[in-house]
């Protein structure tokens, strides 16, 4: 998994696994850790420290993540307000 080893930036220094789990892959390196879940032609990456999420609630939100479709973004954006843009 080479190409992986980049998400997490440089961590030559720290120990880094890799784990196969199901459709998805699970890596530690030092105090960090990564959900990689292939979704829809693209490869979804998670990562933080395992000390403030635990890996279910890591996975669960790796597999959650999508794009917004059309109503998610006009909850999420802010309204222009007749203002050019």
């Amino acid at each position: 998994m080479p190409y992986l080893d980049e998400i997490l930036g440089e961590v030559s220094d720290r120990q880094v696994t890799w784990e196969q789990d199901g459709d998805a892959w699970y890596r530690t390196a030092g105090d960090s850790h990564e959900y990689a879940v292939p979704a829809d032609g693209v490869v979804i990456h998670l990562i933080a420290d395992v000390d403030k999420v635990d890996r279910a609630i890591l996975r669960k939100a790796a597999e959650a993540a999508h794009r917004p479709d059309a109503a998610e973004l006009a909850a999420l954006l802010p309204t222009t307000d007749g203002a050019d843009v």
